[in-house]
């Protein structure tokens, strides 16, 4: 029998700072630092600050010059 395969909700993926940190392997000041200068977008529930997987994604794509297709969409309705 195998074992049944995990299938996230639909909702986003939210990481903390320090997760965030050690996924892109940068200190969580850095990652501070990048909140605060708007380059990652994330949201504060009560204490927490947080970043979403298409946040943190979107991110990454800005590094590579790439328009993701969250950020297109949103430049084109704009």
């Amino acid at each position: 029998m195998h074992p049944q395969k995990y299938n996230p909700p639909d909702e986003p993926r939210l990481y903390t700072v320090a997760e965030v940190a050690h996924l892109l392997h940068l200190s969580q000041w850095t990652i501070a630092k990048l909140i605060r200068e708007q380059e990652i977008r994330s949201v504060k529930i009560g204490a927490r600050r947080l970043i979403a997987q298409e946040d943190l994604e979107d991110y990454v794509q800005s590094l590579r010059g790439v328009a993701s297709p969250s950020s297109a969409q949103e430049a084109h309705h704009g």
